[in-house]
């Protein structure tokens, strides 16, 4: 906030501090801010420390559906406060929906993070045993991912609502995958996005990171409208950017639909799924077995929504 004094407290008026402020009002501004800028308030003074992590306020960063999202979790996790959950979201994605989804969630604005996993996408050929295979991966959050054998054509469609993403921000989609040793050629496929039908530019990928060109730079730039996997993500998965979309105030319920499609392609790629997240946010790896956030506890799920408001 500006017009901070020098013991970082907004003056309001001639003699009177931010503290001074009736609890409600205070509660109402802070309402307005984001998650890190409450987390740098609380350390203003103990009685604010308390307003700044009550449960009524860290709700209004939370997603809106979150007790649903939790309730289809097989592993929904568990919490003390509601930002012990926000914190939790934070740092561990939580897989919903019949393991076909995950979401996290940005720390600094609190905005939403999903992944599409490879049984909620939908890839050609992938019943036939003789083109797909589903497997587990220890890398994966998801309990199986889809490996390619051989196809004559490389088909993989995924869809989301744009109501489910937060309003006013600018959302990257991310293939995430990996190769075998084994896979070969360029790989180049073509993406094509649309939303609420209507067609958007988007650029051909090419899914190996090193082509062994005289035209591909070291650092995986693109050349010649060609985009390549620039590194591995912090999880060592590969992930390479399909298209960047700023969503509108106003969400609606239009779909966007997003297809990558190839030529004959024989094996040696791996299928997480499709992130979609904010751009510039940080990537949320699977918790480890011993991870516990703070804020956090062991419970089961009906305590879960015992929580104010549950």
């Amino acid at each position: 906030m500006d017009g901070g004094n020098s013991t970082g407290v907004a003056a309001v008026g001639r003699g009177t501090s931010f503290l001074d402020l009736p609890e409600g009002c205070i509660f109402h501004i802070l309402s307005f801010t984001s998650p890190i800028d409450v987390c740098k308030f609380s350390m203003v003074s103990p009685s604010f420390r308390s307003l700044a992590s009550s449960d009524d306020l860290w709700e209004r960063f939370l997603p809106s559906d979150y007790r649903s999202i939790l309730q289809s979790s097989a592993e929904p996790p568990s919490f003390y406060t509601k930002k012990g959950l926000f914190r939790t979201l934070c740092t561990r994605p939580i897989v919903f929906d019949d393991c076909r989804k995950s979401i996290c969630l940005d720390r600094k604005s609190g905005n939403k993070c999903y992944m599409l996993a490879a049984r909620d996408l939908s890839i050609e050929s992938s019943g036939s045993p003789h083109h797909w295979a589903w497997i587990k991966h220890n890398g994966s959050r998801f309990p199986e991912v889809a490996e390619l054998k051989s196809v004559p054509a490389l088909v993989i469609r995924g869809e989301i609502t744009a109501s489910m993403l937060s309003p006013a921000t600018t959302y990257v989609a991310c293939l995430v995958y990996e190769l075998k040793s084994n896979v070969s050629g360029c790989l180049l496929v073509d993406i094509s996005v649309s939303i609420a039908r209507t067609a958007i530019l988007a650029p051909t990928i090419c899914l190996k990171p090193n082509v062994g060109s005289h035209n591909h730079h070291e650092n995986g730039s693109e050349m010649l409208g060609v985009r390549r996997p620039k590194s591995r993500r912090s999880d060592g998965w590969l992930e390479v950017e399909l298209y960047s979309h700023e969503g509108s105030k106003n969400c609606g319920s239009e779909a966007i639909s997003i297809q990558v499609k190839g030529g004959q392609t024989q094996g040696g790629i791996i299928i997480q799924g499709i992130e979609i997240r904010p751009m510039n946010s940080e990537i949320v790896e699977p918790a480890k077995p011993n991870d516990v956030p703070e804020g956090s506890m062991v419970n089961d799920r009906k305590s879960l929504l015992k929580m104010k408001g549950g």
